[in-house]
């Protein structure tokens, strides 16, 4: 396609880059949730999910260059991309809560609350700055921390 041909579809440079971070976002949500789908224990399934969550995104920035400024942009000025993203995230993660507290595996309490708290606990993990380094260890970091949460969310 030629640059003529993309402007007329994109207003400028920085709709072209925000569509481009919102399909990303999109699909790496698509991905996390099919890795989960078919996991019948909720603890497995918030594990797969987060995992899933983390290699996407380690493998997105690790392969785009001036990712950096791609999400300075997007958290500037286009904050609805974000917000859309996190609004699917914690609904996700609030589905996979309830189930486990349906089930008996989670403890009881408000899971919009568990899962917001969740998905803050591991925002690093979408961050450029926070995914410097190899996957394996990021995995053993975020391992770390699911197991923290999932003492604090497990029923006892």
């Amino acid at each position: 396609m030629s640059v003529g041909n993309l402007y007329r579809f994109y207003k400028n440079k920085e709709a072209i880059a925000a569509a481009g971070a919102e399909r990303c976002m999109q699909e790496q949500t698509e991905v996390s949730e099919a890795a989960a789908q078919d996991k019948t224990n909720s603890l497995e399934q918030l594990h797969t999910y987060l995992n899933a969550r983390l290699g996407y995104m380690h493998q997105f920035f690790s392969e785009t260059p001036h990712l950096h400024e791609l999400v300075e942009l997007i958290s500037t000025h286009h904050g609805e991309i974000l917000q859309a993203y996190e609004n699917r995230t914690i609904k996700y993660m609030t589905q996979i809560i309830k189930h486990g507290q349906q089930s008996g595996a989670l403890r009881a309490g408000d899971a919009k609350v568990m899962a917001a708290n969740l998905y803050l606990a591991t925002y690093c993990f979408d961050m450029p700055t926070c995914l410097q380094g190899a996957l394996k260890d990021k995995e053993k970091q975020l391992q770390s921390l699911i197991n923290t949460i999932y003492n604090g969310l497990a029923n006892p």
